[in-house]
């Protein structure tokens, strides 16, 4: 199989770096590519990149949904909690843990 080469848009460390534009080689399999690096080789599998500029700016904006919401999930769960009631478990007691409530 003859090696091919091309520019494709990662978008797997979007959120910390942005969409990155890296040379790959094709590999024999489809939705896997071989990045071209100077130092080490990374491989990245469909759907962290994308042949075009596009696409990757669609995958980014579900990818920023989506972390919105795993963000809000968490602060509605941390809202809920209170430090005065909560209960002290106890994980020393025979290898089970024991909840103790709040004194």
């Amino acid at each position: 199989m003859k090696e091919k080469s091309k520019f494709v848009f990662v978008t797997k460390y979007a959120l910390t770096e942005g969409i990155t534009k890296e040379k790959v080689r094709e590999t024999d399999t489809p939705t896997m590519v071989e990045s071209l690096g100077c130092y080490m080789t990374s491989y990245y599998h469909k759907p962290d990149w994308h042949d075009t500029e596009a696409e990757a700016r669609e995958r980014v904006a579900v990818m920023i949904k989506r972390k919105l919401a795993s963000i809000q999930k968490q602060l509605d769960r941390l809202q809920k909690l209170d430090a005065k009631t909560m209960p002290i478990v106890d994980k020393r007691q025979e290898g089970k843990p024991l909840i103790v409530g709040p004194e």
